[in-house]
């Protein structure tokens, strides 16, 4: 597999170097200390199956960041790591096109299994910041994992889907919603189209996105 860290700080990226090798051993992970070296990178490699970046380097704002070098990465993946923990970042990070946000202060094992949900497909949510509320608003929880859609969306969702939504919005992957349906994957990822149609989106992120902004609207 192939891999690009971001980071400005030297000692925390060998250790994101060294995780990614233990995932696999033989990963080929190139490196970039601001987001003028991680675009080019990313730009440039056009294979790439990950990106791990910090959310604050020198360059450019930190989620105009992360949404350029979304721009640029074709369809690899991106997960933000940042020292930053509150459900804000979270939520904007997944708004720039992130797919996982993980503390600095997660444990490698953390790390390991949040990185294999994302490379298989699904998203990485923090779980320890889901809970918390946002200057007396709603959770994070509330808004993405559990997701009240419109009574117009609704309409043109069958009852599975809405089952499938909900499980999308908690980012598991094809192959986990499959599993806690019990339907076959091939069922899912057509569930999945169906539910990018009828929210007028073309990913997943987009897709937790707006089901967030319906779950406010509703609320309002």
């Amino acid at each position: 597999m192939k891999f690009l860290v971001a980071d400005d700080h030297a000692v925390f990226r060998v250790g994101l170097v060294y995780l990614l090798q233990q995932l696999d051993p033989e990963a080929k992970v190139s490196e970039a200390n601001d987001y003028a070296e991680a675009l080019e990178i990313a730009e440039r490699e056009s294979d790439l199956d990950l990106i791990l970046v910090d959310l604050l380097m020198p360059g450019i704002d930190g989620f105009s960041g992360v949404s350029s070098l979304r721009d640029k990465a074709h369809s690899a993946p991106i997960i933000v790591v940042s020292a930053r923990e509150n459900p804000a970042d979270v939520q904007a990070s997944l708004g720039h096109g992130a797919m996982g946000y993980l503390p600095k202060s997660s444990s490698s094992d953390v790390m390991i299994n949040a990185i294999r949900l994302v490379l298989s497909g699904g998203m990485y949510l923090p779980p320890a910041l889901l809970g918390q509320r946002e200057g007396g608003g709603g959770s994070l929880e509330s808004s993405l994992s559990q997701p009240r859609l419109s009574e117009q969306v609704a309409r043109n969702l069958t009852r599975r889907q809405r089952d499938v939504m909900r499980l999308l919005a908690l980012g598991r992957s094809n192959k986990a919603i499959a599993q806690e349906l019990e339907l076959a994957e091939g069922t899912v990822k057509v569930h999945v189209s169906a539910i990018f149609k009828a929210l007028n989106v073309t990913n997943r992120t987009e897709a937790v996105i707006v089901a967030g902004k319906i779950d406010a609207d509703d609320s309002a």
